[in-house]
């Protein structure tokens, strides 16, 4: 299951910094949306904003991690 939070990092979040990630209380009071993808499925969101990622259970989960923007000329670009 993933959740995205409508917001994004601001200067005074690191107080809710926790190593690599950050204590979920800091977007919990935010709007959010949550799927449940299942296989094959591709969940696109902005990176930019707050997210968690729930086990999916046993099993493996595969992630594919890209940027993707939109140049001046409206050419939608790839890259990592």
């Amino acid at each position: 299951m993933s959740t995205v939070y409508r917001r994004r990092w601001r200067p005074d979040d690191d107080r809710f910094r926790l190593g690599y990630g950050w204590d979920e209380k800091i977007a919990e009071q935010e709007p959010s949306a949550t799927t449940r993808a299942l296989v094959g499925d591709g969940v696109f969101f902005d990176s930019r904003n707050y997210h968690s990622i729930a086990p999916c259970g046993p099993g493996r989960r595969v992630t594919l991690s890209f940027f993707l923007g939109i140049t001046l000329s409206g050419r939608a670009v790839v890259w990592s």
